[in-house]
């Protein structure tokens, strides 16, 4: 996934329990990695517009993005995985720059649906599109490690890191939030994230590149156009973990939604920072 994972605790919890953690990651790593040309994700590509078996994991994390692709209008489209791949985002982590030479024409997601049968274990990538499920993946993943953890220990205070999305399992925890100008910089803001709460941000500053012609590239692009959004970050906090990273994702491709969404968020852009009505109820400072 691209990302260093950690669980904050307060001295109670094992290695052991925390391998168990970091072996269900693994798995789940194999099956959602674009960069794994072994994992299950990189074979429904592959196979792109022919019906094929799948995991009842991946089944469920489909049927999770066809509630956000519809919820959002499309706005979220987990179809962008050839757009991404034109752009030079081939690599997962940026000890090896991506881009290209030349920086591609963009051409909007493919817009026919993602076809399923989670009954039959059967999933079809509509002919001509790829599936990038990367940061929602990602944010599912963290909620399958709290799922599996809280069993495991008594600890009270439990918080689950995947490079900044974040799950409260236990307790509540503050969480300083990053700036567009990256980790070295004042942070934007400080919040209170709540027991069983999920945090997530997207934007500019971790995945971005140039491409040799002058283009900019990064790891998020919009659907409608198949062009990288621009430099925005937005960071929103949801008593549900797969609002808030679906939210954020939104919010850096249409950041004027932030006067329209019902939870607490944040958007930096150019002109400066903007929030929601309720990020006042998560501040502590800002």
């Amino acid at each position: 996934m691209g990302t260093t994972w950690h669980i904050f605790h307060s001295g109670l919890l094992t290695q052991a329990i925390a391998d168990q953690m970091a072996l269900l990651v693994e798995e789940d790593e194999q099956r959602w990695s674009r960069f794994r040309e072994s994992s299950e994700l990189m074979k429904l590509n592959r196979c792109a517009g022919i019906p094929v078996e799948a995991s009842p994991e991946t089944l469920g994390l489909l049927v999770e993005c066809d509630r956000w692709t519809r919820e959002t209008d499309g706005v979220f489209n987990p179809l962008v995985g050839m757009a991404l791949r034109d752009w030079g985002y081939e690599v997962s982590k940026f000890d090896r720059p991506p881009g290209r030479d030349t920086s591609p024409t963009p051409r909007p997601a493919v817009r026919e649906p993602l076809v399923f049968d989670r009954r039959r274990g059967i999933v079809l990538v509509p002919e001509g599109a790829q599936l990038d499920l990367g940061g929602i993946a990602k944010t599912w993943s963290v909620t399958r490690v709290v799922a599996a953890l809280l069993p495991l220990t008594d600890d009270p205070v439990l918080l689950v890191d995947a490079g900044g999305d974040m799950v409260a399992a236990r307790g509540d925890h503050e969480v300083a939030i990053e700036g567009r100008e990256g980790p070295d910089a004042p942070p934007l803001a400080t919040v209170v994230l709540r027991e069983s709460q999920g945090v997530a941000t997207s934007g500019w500053s971790r995945r971005s590149w140039r491409n040799a012609d002058g283009g900019e590239g990064m790891h998020i692009i919009d659907p409608a156009t198949g062009a990288p959004a621009g430099r925005v970050q937005a960071t929103v906090i949801a008593d549900e973990p797969l609002r808030a990273e679906v939210t954020a994702k939104t919010l850096v491709i249409r950041p004027d939604l932030i006067d329209a969404v019902d939870v607490a968020a944040l958007v930096a852009t150019g002109d400066g920072v903007r929030t929601s009505t309720r990020w006042a109820s998560v501040a502590t400072v800002s």
